[in-house]
């Protein structure tokens, strides 16, 4: 009896430590049947048989990285967009990326337009994946002028460059989280309104002897970020043939850096700082040629400053705005770097 007492026993933990180690195996492979990857690229062109003074170009995504680019060697399209998916994790063995996406290039109807949204929330659970990344490129033929209109419904990071002499029309990008990053090299050429807008992310523009053939209107409005501009006039032979005016909207928290430079009489700016009464010298601000004025209303209270360099106005000019969303709700800090000669 007490034999077969011990052959139960035996028995019983064979089973117990069989179960403890089958349950994780079977889990485990349950796991890895479901576990696959996804690597596709896309191509997509536009080359329209009749052309327009200005062309015009739409992307609606809901995620994903888009990098604007220009070609300046000939080629046959006006645009092509170039979409790499690289996906990896559980619940992709045996699927593709149209399980994911709804992917449509509109081009029989103007303005031509590239839309890819996501069609399950599993998109946005972390657990899920390992990697799941989408780029978006998009080159344009540096011979076309172009309105560009960029829409991130969900997430995803927008870098635009501009290179040497091309000239670019319109600009609208629009995230809800993601970075906008403008990148206008020297001597690009700019002949339309730039608006930049993140719900939750930073917005930055470098403007290196950029120059304009008509007034230009920038607006830049970050809700949950910093906005960094850099504008730089190194060459005083240069005359910009335009005034700018802009609008730099910061958060509640974020910071707003603005950088200005330009060693020419041609060129003057003006630069009011909205919704602010900080000692700006204590934040490491600096001003060379300009005159520098505490603005108050009508009780006599400070809310801000008004920047002005001592040759303004000048031929054409730089005239910003720097604000928080509502009226005394900003708690960031304002830092300018100016300088003018």
């Amino acid at each position: 009896m007490e034999k077969k007492s011990i052959i139960a026993i035996f028995v019983a933990t064979l089973v117990g430590i069989s179960l403890i180690i089958s349950i994780p195996v079977l889990t485990l492979s349950s796991g890895l049947s479901n576990y696959g990857n996804i690597e596709k690229t896309l191509s997509y062109f536009y080359m329209p048989t009749n052309s327009s003074p200005i062309e015009k170009l739409n992307l609606n995504v809901d995620v994903g990285d888009v990098e604007i680019k220009y070609v300046t060697t000939p080629v046959d399209y006006y645009a092509k967009i170039q979409v790499d998916i690289e996906m990896m994790g559980q619940l992709i063995a045996g699927r593709e990326y149209l399980d994911y996406f709804s992917v449509v290039w509109n081009i029989t109807s103007p303005p031509p337009t590239f839309t890819m949204l996501v069609k399950s929330d599993t998109w946005f659970d972390p657990s899920l994946w390992s990697t799941h990344n989408v780029d978006i490129i998009v080159t344009l033929n540096a011979n076309i002028l172009f309105d560009i209109n960029i829409t991130i419904n969900e997430k995803g990071n927008v870098h635009y460059i501009v290179p040497y002499a091309v000239t670019i029309n319109n600009v609208d990008v629009n995230t809800n989280e993601g970075d906008i990053f403008y990148d206008f090299q020297s001597y690009c050429i700019l002949e339309g309104n730039i608006t930049g807008i993140a719900n939750d992310g930073d917005i930055e523009l470098m403007a290196y002897n950029p120059e304009y053939t008509r007034n230009t209107t920038w607006t830049y409005n970050s809700i949950s970020g910093d906005i960094t501009i850099d504008i730089i006039h190194s060459n005083h032979y240069k005359i910009m043939n335009a005034t700018i005016t802009g609008s730099l909207v910061g958060n509640v928290f974020g910071d707003i850096v603005l950088t200005y430079y330009d060693n020419t009489a041609n060129i003057g700016a003006r630069v009011t700082l909205n919704d602010t009464v900080q000692a700006l010298d204590t934040y490491g601000s600096d001003w060379v040629g300009f005159e520098i004025e505490v603005l108050k209303d009508l009780e006599d209270n400070p809310f801000g400053y008004e920047l002005i360099s001592t040759d303004f106005p000048a031929i054409t000019n730089y005239n910003l705005l720097i604000r928080g969303l509502t009226l005394h709700s900003y708690e960031g800090k304002y830092y300018v770097h100016l300088y003018s000669s």
